[in-house]
């Protein structure tokens, strides 16, 4: 991981993204290489890509909050906020364990 991110410092974002590839190919359960592959799919503007990767990491990874956050604020600088008709906290339900977050995002559990 450090190695891609000091390709990353150093301007090289391709060869961090075939760096952050092949660790993916060996282990793809690596949360670490995900968000970063998020990251400079970000930095090179590509925000389509970003978001793609981005929902299928919490397609397995489900419960990462700030995964969660990063997403809304992919979509919300991918599109107008005018056409944004989804109120800001609307995600589903959020499992028991995160529950102290409700004054975040509110969900319908008592505690």
């Amino acid at each position: 991981v450090l190695y891609g991110m000091r390709r990353e410092a150093a301007g090289d974002l391709t060869g961090a993204l075939k760096l952050y590839d092949a660790i993916l190919e060996v282990d793809e359960a690596h949360t670490g290489i995900w968000k970063r592959r998020v990251a400079v799919y970000r930095q090179l503007g590509d925000t389509k890509r970003a978001a793609e990767d981005l929902c299928r990491y919490l397609d397995t990874f489900y419960t990462d909050v700030e995964g969660w956050l990063e997403l809304a604020d992919l979509y919300a600088s991918r599109y107008e906020l005018s056409r944004f008709q989804v109120p800001p906290f609307s995600f589903p339900s959020l499992p028991p364990p995160l529950c102290p977050l409700c004054p975040f995002f509110p969900c319908d559990r008592k505690q």
